[in-house]
C-alpha cells in the first residue's frame, strides 16, 4: 500500500476517527509500517535441523536453536506426576485428584505421547478451563 497523504491530514483523520469512536486511534503509514512482521506474507521457514534426539515436533527445533544461541540446554523430562500437576494447574487452576494422577501414571507408562495429548484435550474441554480463563475477560 502506498499512502501519499500529508501528515497534517493524517493527524486530522486520526483525531476525527478517535472522536467518533470515543478513544485513541493509532495510525501508522509508510515504509516503517510496511516492514512490520504483521504485514509480511505468511511463509513456512525451513526447520533448523540439529543432530540431537531431543526435538519431538518441528517447533522444538526452533526452541533448540535459541537454546544453543543462549548456551543453554533443554530441561530434563518431567515425571508423570509433575506433568499432570503442571498441566492441570496451568489450564484449570486446580490440582489433579489422586485418582487422576494414578490413572495418568499408568496410562503414561504404556504410551506417553498419547496420554499427554488426551490429558490436554480433556483439560481444555473441561468447564474448569473455561471458568479459569473466562475470569480474565470478566
Amino acid at each position: 500500500l502506498n499512502f501519499s497523504i500529508n501528515s497534517s491530514f493524517r493527524l486530522r483523520l486520526a483525531k476525527s476517527v478517535a472522536a467518533r469512536f470515543g478513544g485513541l486511534v493509532v495510525c501508522t503509514f509508510g515504509q516503517a509500517a510496511e516492514k512490520h512482521w504483521a504485514f509480511q506474507p505468511v511463509s513456512n521457514p525451513s526447520i533448523p535441523i540439529t543432530r540431537i534426539a531431543w526435538p519431538s515436533s518441528p517447533i522444538d527445533y526452533f526452541i533448540l536453536r535459541k537454546l544453543n544461541v543462549e548456551k543453554m540446554s533443554p530441561s530434563s523430562t518431567a515425571n508423570p506426576r509433575e506433568l499432570i500437576r503442571r498441566a492441570s494447574v496451568e489450564l484449570t487452576g486446580l490440582p489433579p485428584t489422586f485418582a487422576e494422577v494414578e490413572a495418568f501414571r499408568k496410562a503414561y507408562a504404556a504410551d506417553a505421547q498419547q496420554t499427554i495429548s488426551l490429558l490436554v484435550d480433556r483439560l481444555l474441554a473441561s468447564p474448569e478451563y473455561g471458568e479459569r480463563w473466562g475470569r480474565h475477560w470478566l
